[in-house]
């Protein structure tokens, strides 16, 4: 099972879990390992995009790095929207991208351990960390950078800076 708080650090955690929401969702939640972010953010539906478009990079950076751990976010429907969950990725089967859900959600009943298969459209983002022993290089992490950006304090100097390009 993955420990994010062991992987990122509590500062750096909120940013997990991202709901996206309908007009009218509270501006923040209770919780704050989690954002909401409007359905019609362009900017974070920007880095959605750009994270699925370069799903081939993250399968060939997973290829030359077996040691390093790879994540996809999966957007999960509930009744309000859709909530943005880490999976820890352990492939494509059928089509389908397999994995166990990294982190607790809050409107979905996906918990940390579960077993879980999304289809291509759901997922949002991706990220492949290298062992800390090696490198502790972050690759991907697209909508991480967004909130990142918005909300400098979330996340620890040393984090960040080992976030390596997003790749073209």
């Amino acid at each position: 099972m993955v420990d994010f708080l062991k992987l990122f650090g509590r500062s750096a955690v909120f940013a997990v879990t991202v709901l996206l929401s309908v007009a009218g969702a509270p501006a923040q939640a209770e919780d704050p390992n989690i954002r909401y972010v409007r359905t019609d953010d362009p900017e974070m539906n920007a880095a959605i995009a750009a994270a699925r478009k370069s799903l081939p990079a993250m399968k060939a950076l997973v290829a030359k790095h077996p040691k390093a751990r790879p994540f996809v976010k999966v957007a999960i429907a509930h009744s309000a929207g859709k909530e943005h969950i880490w999976m820890f990725f352990e492939g494509v089967r059928e089509g389908m991208y397999v994995g166990v859900i990294a982190n607790n959600g809050k409107m979905i009943p996906q918990k940390v351990g579960d077993y879980f298969k999304a289809k291509p459209e759901w997922i949002s983002d991706w990220m492949l960390m290298a062992p800390p022993e090696r490198t502790g290089a972050i690759y991907g992490a697209f909508t991480l950078r967004v909130l990142f950006k918005r909300h400098p304090d979330a996340a620890p100097a040393a984090y960040k800076a080992r976030l390596q390009p997003l790749p073209k």
